[in-house]
């Protein structure tokens, strides 16, 4: 009864809410919950349960840790959004925590302890169950002690969640401290583009600038599944009216690194949260209003969310949008992991409203798109996703394929209808999609998110590369941008 209790129990939030919280598995057996179970016949049954307590709660932290790439610094930092959550996400995080405390107190007080020579014996007999599960690992190439030249399973067995949360925390504190050391070399990025087709001109001929972050579109590794997300643009009417460039940018983390690369060219993550005014003066929204931009930023999901109502003010937005502002505008809601504003809906507007020909000022406008943001709804096929795509896991594949190639639909009509101010256009993703499918994760890098830039045929392109094509590389880390005068000690 003991061991089986420490070999069953503390794994069931995983197996329960690994699929209910749309993480991505990453083995299935704790075994340092089955070690605790060693040390447990000679502890104090609160000591106990606290440490199971800790193991569990650790265990369903480095599984969502690891699918959205977090640390724990920024998984802390996420939670303070808990609230701004749906209420199905924070539902089931409550049901995941309750279920967590009654497992630990049956395990700690309920489940009877041997005493005697029968503690010896069930201490032995639970350790021998801990070494099976990594001894399989082992043999199938898991255990990076022991590495051997193919993986012999499709996925691991063993979990370990405190001793893998650690080996991440220190990778991660050795790039905050790279990031320490580099903080005045600007990371490559899309937005970078822009600085380089931009040049010196009258406010009126000026053009209006469009960054838009698009929600986990990942760099796939099939160049023509690639392709066929941004085919539209390959039509002779729009290539007659715009310059197509494609190319490549880095990726860490989440979507707030994914905005700290893009508006500031930087790799502080969810620092950018309490970015101060004086490190403000190297992103984006102030190099334009060095050029007499008004800049907007506009996003379909609560202000709330991740604080981006306070940091986008900090940073130099003049304007802000979110669900609530764009409802009163009439936008309709689209249901999806994080329900607001549809995506589509969001790109008319913006030409319709914060882009018209009588503006006497240039405008650059930031969208963070929302739908695409997994996991997503499972959609009854367009026609758009390939027939080859994703065999055997077609419907998620298929699904977020068809959200990403709306986006480009949607901002291709926008810019097809443009009058009066010539506007470039800049598409990029924040991250690649986490997937909770390994299968279907590999099917994009990992290091990589691509890029789009639409120039008006009056401005030189930088590029030309087709997404996949192999020519994916960002050029933007070989122009500075241009800075406002700022001090000279600029801190987070």
């Amino acid at each position: 009864m003991y061991c089986l209790a420490y070999l069953i129990l503390p794994n069931l939030p995983v197996w329960i809410f690994q699929p209910q919280l749309k993480v991505m598995p990453h083995g299935y057996w704790n075994v340092e919950a089955l070690l605790l179970g060693v040390f447990a016949l000679f502890l104090p049954s609160s000591v106990t349960f606290l440490l199971l307590l800790l193991e569990m709660s650790a265990a369903l932290i480095y599984l969502v840790c690891y699918t959205y790439q977090f640390s724990l610094e920024s998984f802390f930092q996420a939670a303070h959004s808990f609230t701004v959550l749906p209420d199905h996400l924070q539902l089931r995080a409550w049901a995941a925590l309750a279920v967590i405390v009654l497992l630990a107190w049956i395990v700690a007080y309920e489940i009877p302890r041997p005493k005697g020579k029968a503690r010896a014996w069930t201490a032995a007999g639970v350790f021998v169950l801990c070494l099976l599960p990594v001894g399989i690992d082992t043999l199938n190439g898991y255990n990076p002690s022991i590495p051997i030249d193919h993986l012999n399973a499709a996925s691991r067995l063993t979990l370990s969640p405190l001793a893998i949360l650690a080996d991440r925390e220190a990778y991660f504190f050795h790039q905050a401290s790279l990031e320490r050391r580099m903080r005045d070399v600007e990371l490559d990025s899309a937005s970078m583009q822009v600085v380089n087709l931009l040049k010196p001109t009258s406010q009126a001929e000026a053009p209006n600038v469009v960054l838009v972050l698009v929600e986990s579109w990942g760099l796939l590794r099939d160049p023509r599944l690639a392709s066929a997300l941004t085919s539209g643009y390959d039509d002779a009417g729009f290539r007659s009216k715009y310059t197509v460039s494609y190319g490549a940018a880095p990726f860490i983390g989440p979507t707030i690194a994914g905005e700290a690369r893009e508006l500031c060219h930087s790799q502080m993550e969810f620092k950018l949260l309490d970015i101060s005014p004086a490190r403000s003066e190297t992103c984006l929204p102030d190099y334009f209003h060095g050029r007499n931009y008004r800049d907007i930023a506009v996003h379909g999901y609560v202000g709330g969310m991740f604080n981006r109502s306070t940091w986008y003010k900090t940073i130099g937005f003049d304007q802000m949008w979110f669900l609530h502002d764009l409802r009163q505008e009439g936008l309709p809601v689209c249901n999806g992991a994080f329900p607001g504003i549809c995506d589509g809906s969001i790109a008319q507007w913006i030409g319709s409203t914060l882009l018209p020909a009588s503006a006497s000022r240039p405008e650059f406008v930031y969208w963070v798109t929302l739908n695409s943001h997994l996991p997503v709804p499972v959609l009854a096929e367009d026609g758009s996703c390939p027939a080859e795509a994703a065999p055997g896991r077609r419907k998620s594949f298929c699904s977020w394929f068809q959200l990403i190639e709306r986006v480009h639909h949607s901002v291709q009509k926008l810019a097809e209808g443009i009058q009066g101010r010539p506007t470039i256009f800049v598409l990029v993703g924040d991250h690649m999609p986490p997937f909770s499918d390994p299968s279907l994760r590999a099917m994009f890098s990992q290091t990589e998110v691509p890029y789009v830039v639409l120039s008006p045929k009056a401005a030189a392109a930088p590029s030309s590369g087709k997404p996949g094509s192999g020519e994916l590389r960002a050029s933007g880390g070989t122009t500075k941008l241009p800075k406002a005068v700022h001090k000279d000690s600029v801190s987070d």
